[in-house]
């Protein structure tokens, strides 16, 4: 509320006040001191409304004087009593009554403390069987006027019709709409369907901000530091994984490199797909296939583990049936921990002594080609390291 303008009229303050919107217009009626105030006459007020530029039109005058023989109720001093108003605009109905949350990332507290820039996810993400919305006849917003008899508009509405498109079935009643598929909601040509691929023609990176889809994203660019991506099924990643929360449902191909900076994690359903991976944690309940090496990292897999044409140096690697890899461990002393089968805890010495008899030297050379290896559940996991005595070995333990 804003103050339009005061005077002194005898004994009393008249004080006009308008609403932000301009539609409703009050009086306060104050005394100087201690007098009593008389009852406020239209021709008191009439001179203060064509001041503030205020028509009074015979209409008006009619509503004026029933509102002072209202106010001579009161006893003053009278604050902000409502003298006159206009009409509001009255809101229009889109097309679309939504049942699901948008999940715009953003806090209701918009202070400082509450600001994430990281979270600034725009689509609505739905689930498959889910009720997305109803779809009704749009109504056109009507617009107002206010106390000066000027047009107020009200809210622009989208009032054009949407028909179910794509991934959406609507329901007997007519109205509601079931999404079909998990994935985005999408508008185009007046049809409102559900996407279940998310692409990113880019970066993850300020501008895209954290991502968590229900389907499947394609991602042209990379994974920046410190951005999560969250999918309930396969993610595709053009570029790098940089030190990022990736968390997938499905397969994870990565036509890059995962470099984790010693944060970065990686959990994937299905199979993990990339050139390398550096300083990373990666587990998959499925297989880590690497092309290249596979650097300082903590590597769980379901089933199996392959660096084909690389290193596995440093770190800790575990695979349920298999690890290969061109060399294992470094010349360098780098502690190489690798574990294969089952993490119950097992007699090892049935293993052993078929190693033994396969190998006349326990200690086999950085830089050989390791052999595949399994283990079931009765004998439990084989694990290798560096020999810390010996640097330049491996030891089976």
């Amino acid at each position: 509320m804003n103050e339009l303008l005061s005077e002194k009229i005898g004994p009393g303050k008249l004080v006009l006040s308008i609403s932000n919107d301009r539609v409703e217009l009050y009086v306060s009626w104050l005394p100087h001191d201690a007098h009593e105030l008389p009852a406020l006459k239209l021709e008191d007020l009439t001179p203060l409304l064509e001041k503030a530029r205020i028509s009074v039109t015979e209409e008006r005058r009619g509503l004026l004087d029933r509102s002072l023989a209202l106010m001579e109720g009161f006893t003053p001093p009278i604050v902000n009593y409502l003298l006159l108003s206009g009409q509001a605009p009255v809101p229009g109905q889109p097309a679309i009554i939504w049942k699901v949350d948008p999940g715009t990332g953003k806090s209701e507290d918009d202070g400082l403390a509450a600001f994430d820039p990281y979270s600034v996810q725009r689509f609505i993400n739905v689930n498959e069987g889910e009720t997305v919305c109803e779809l009704v006849t749009p109504v056109k917003t009507v617009d107002g006027v206010d106390v000066y008899g000027q047009v107020v508009h009200g809210p622009e509405i989208d009032d054009k019709p949407v028909k179910p498109g794509q991934g959406m079935i609507l329901q007997p009643d007519g109205r509601t709409c079931v999404a079909q598929t998990s994935g985005a909601i999408h508008f185009k040509e007046g049809a409102i369907s559900v996407q279940p691929l998310l692409e990113i023609k880019g970066d993850v990176n300020f501008k895209v901000g954290h991502i968590k889809f229900n389907g499947t994203v394609q991602i042209r660019g990379t994974i920046l530091d410190n951005f999560n991506v969250s999918a309930t099924k396969d993610v595709f990643v053009s570029g790098n994984i940089e030190a990022s929360r990736v968390e997938v449902g499905g397969a994870l191909v990565v036509n890059g490199g995962i470099t984790g900076h010693l944060t970065g994690t990686i959990k994937a359903g299905g199979t993990v797909k990339a050139k390398y991976i550096n300083s990373a944690t990666v587990e998959s309940l499925q297989e880590v296939l690497v092309s290249t090496e596979i650097i300082s990292s903590r590597i769980r897999a379901g089933t199996k583990l392959v660096a084909e044409r690389g290193a596995l140096v440093g770190g800790n690697a575990n695979a349920g049936e298999l690890i290969r890899c061109a060399v294992l461990g470094s010349k360098m002393g780098q502690l190489t921990r690798v574990a294969v089968g089952s993490e119950k805890k097992a007699e090892h010495k049935p293993m052993m002594n078929v190693l033994r008899r396969l190998y006349s030297n326990v200690n086999m050379k950085i830089g050989a080609r390791c052999q595949m290896l399994t283990v079931d559940e009765k004998t439990g996991p084989l694990l290798i390291k560096e020999d810390e005595e010996s640097p330049g070995l491996i030891q089976m333990l």
